[in-house]
């Protein structure tokens, strides 16, 4: 007799090993394996992320893609405008020298079925925090003051102290 099945709707997660399983007169068979791969565009495992960066500094971004099919290859964009003219293959880090203005790096993901883009990372250049507004007495004693005030913008690099000065 002939046995078959069907996978509705394949997904990625549907790839693997198959066997099928008879039970005849309380004896189990088991087929062979079968190997079960579906190809489409490729898939992002790591996407440009956001990055708060020191001025005219070396940094580096990642981008990686798989398929099937393999091979994936990787052209990488600044502010929309190709970076690489011969692809990477899949992984694919790149180095930027330095930056003097923020910018907006993202990835295709080319194979043979097609390409996917991936979702754009901002490259943020970190420079000197603004001044605190709100700046407030609460509290004043002979020997002590109590004040508060509301941070400045951090120009995209994390405030670490303050200082008073009286």
């Amino acid at each position: 007799s002939v046995v078959s099945g069907s996978i509705i709707g394949a997904q990625r997660s549907d790839n693997g090993s198959y066997v099928c399983k008879l039970n005849i007169s309380g004896v189990e068979v088991v087929s062979d394996p079968i190997l079960v791969q579906l190809e489409g565009l490729p898939h992002f495992i790591r996407q440009p992320e956001q990055l708060n960066v020191t001025r005219n500094s070396t940094f580096n971004l990642t981008c990686q893609a798989v398929g099937p099919p393999e091979p994936v290859e990787i052209y990488w964009f600044q502010n929309n405008i190709q970076v690489n003219q011969e692809p990477h293959i899949s992984p694919s880090v790149l180095t930027v020298p330095g930056l003097s203005k923020p910018a907006l790096f993202s990835c295709e993901a080319h194979n043979s079925k097609g390409l996917t883009a991936s979702s754009p990372g901002q490259v943020n250049i970190k420079g000197i925090p603004s001044a605190p507004v709100s700046v407030q007495v609460l509290n004043r004693t002979a020997h002590g003051i109590r004040i508060s005030w509301v941070p400045g913008f951090d120009a995209f690099s994390a405030l670490n102290s303050c200082s008073v000065q009286v």
